[in-house]
Parts: structure tokens; sequence; C-alpha cells
């Protein structure tokens, strides 16, 4: 039940991570978001055993820190690149 739970919830950030540049920044509607939680639980439920395996390496801290933060470096790198390229054009 950990590991489906555990799948459901990075499909849906994953989804939503996927769908933040398509429109404006973080904002979603009820309906995308009921609609990534409705496509999340399949996708739980299919990749539940091979995308968290049996030791809890998923649930590490650290982990998700540095995957945050990365995250959080592209998306700062993107949004530069917008930036001076609206003030080049």
């Amino acid at each position: 039940m950990t590991a489906f739970l555990i799948t459901t919830v990075c499909a849906f950030f994953g989804y939503l991570l996927l769908t933040t540049i398509s429109g404006y920044l973080f904002l979603w509607s009820k309906q995308k978001l009921t609609i990534k939680a409705i496509f999340a639980v399949p996708v739980g439920v299919v990749i539940e055993s091979k995308f968290v395996k049996r030791n809890s390496g998923m649930l590490n801290p650290k982990r998700w820190v540095l995957f945050i933060a990365s995250v959080v470096e592209h998306s700062l790198g993107q949004w530069r690149e917008q930036i001076l390229m609206l003030r080049a054009g």
C-alpha cells in the first residue's frame, strides 16, 4: 500500500511539474488538478512495484532535498533565459 501511495503522489507531482510551463506559473484549475489526480491513480497501480522497491530509498529526505534543489536550479535558469530574451527583443 505504501508503494502505491508514494508512486501515485509522485505521478501527480510529476504531472504538475510537466504542466507548470503550459500557462501561468503554478496556477492550475480545479478541473486540471482533478484530471491529474485521476490519471495518477492508474499510474500508481501499474508501476508501483517498479518505482518503489522493497527498500525505502524513495523516502530518504536527502534525495528529496537534492531533487527539489535541482528542479529549482533548472527553473531559475529557464526564467533567467526568458528575461534576457525579453530584454533583448
